[in-house]
């Protein structure tokens, strides 16, 4: 078996979702976002109008991210992988995406990950089996995960209900995800509805994530995601921005802390720039989210 040789299938809208069990509600200070192999060799048998409706959904998501402090993660198949990395997945599948035989469509820009974005690596449909993925969200103190990408009924299936035997929530984007065909693609939504998670769209999360009143608040941000948001400035990882550490030794430059003040500002923080200019520490930077006391240089 190999992948299909075209796909092409109107995405499910919101008036299709399957009935919803739980009332689970998104939060931004909680969630994580996943785009799952969406790299040119997956996407190769959509058709262009499938394929461009799929990718601008989740260019979307990535942007609204982004622009709200989601953390990202892409997780990647490799080219050119040894029978033995490929395992049984070599039976069902071939040998997978490979170097010299790539797809006539480019890859899309907007799908590239960015700094401070995490790559995982995977080699099973199961997006957490051998990978980081389950310590990348402990170290943001993610409890909920949104996924988006191919194939819904493959690796995103998989991987959702991982989230939730592992106690997180899944949310799997109905319009952002993608099958082989529309009867795969309803099976993978409505087993997710009725049985670990919540089906959404790509509208619905757009929208809590450019609500005011939906977003988080900077003074209810935890320790974590101030270290996240100082380690997406300066181009580091989450693990090497301690608490205690110093944020010039880091590289928080005075244009850095600018747009730390920007941000915290957009989500009803009211913190002054020359608070967060004296700040040594990301535990300085929390306090005064806190309402504590002016950090002494």
């Amino acid at each position: 078996m190999t992948l299909p040789d075209i796909i092409d299938y109107p995405l499910p809208d919101a008036d299709s979702l399957p009935a919803a069990v739980v009332n689970w509600q998104l939060t931004p200070s909680r969630c994580a976002l996943l785009v799952h192999d969406l790299q040119p060799y997956f996407l190769a048998p959509y058709s262009p109008v499938l394929r461009s409706h799929l990718v601008d959904k989740a260019a979307a998501l990535l942007e609204a991210c982004r622009s709200a402090g989601v953390p990202v993660a892409h997780t990647h198949q490799p080219n050119d992988q040894t029978a033995q990395e490929r395992g049984l997945l070599l039976d069902f599948w071939g040998p997978g995406p490979s170097s010299t035989h790539r797809p006539a469509h480019e890859h899309d820009a907007r799908l590239s990950p960015v700094a401070g974005e995490a790559v995982i690596v995977r080699r099973r449909y199961n997006a957490f089996l051998g990978t980081e993925l389950d310590h990348w969200l402990r170290e943001r103190d993610r409890t909920q995960l949104l996924v988006c990408g191919v194939y819904a009924h493959i690796g995103c299936l998989m991987t959702s209900a991982h989230a939730f035997m592992t106690e997180r929530q899944p949310f799997l984007i109905a319009d952002a995800t993608a099958d082989f065909t529309a009867q795969e693609h309803r099976m993978a939504l409505e087993y997710v509805a009725c049985r670990l998670g919540v089906v959404t769209t790509t509208n619905a999360v757009l929208d809590l994530l450019g609500s005011s009143t939906a977003a988080p608040m900077a003074s209810d941000e935890s320790l974590t995601q101030v270290r996240a948001r100082v380690a997406r400035l300066v181009d580091l990882d989450l693990s090497q921005v301690g608490a205690d550490d110093d944020l010039a030794a880091l590289g928080l430059d005075s244009m850095r802390r600018m747009r730390l003040v920007d941000d915290w500002s957009a989500v009803g923080a009211k913190v002054d720039f020359m608070d967060v200019a004296l700040a040594q520490t990301c535990s300085d930077l929390h306090d005064l989210l806190q309402g504590g006391e002016r950090a002494q240089a």
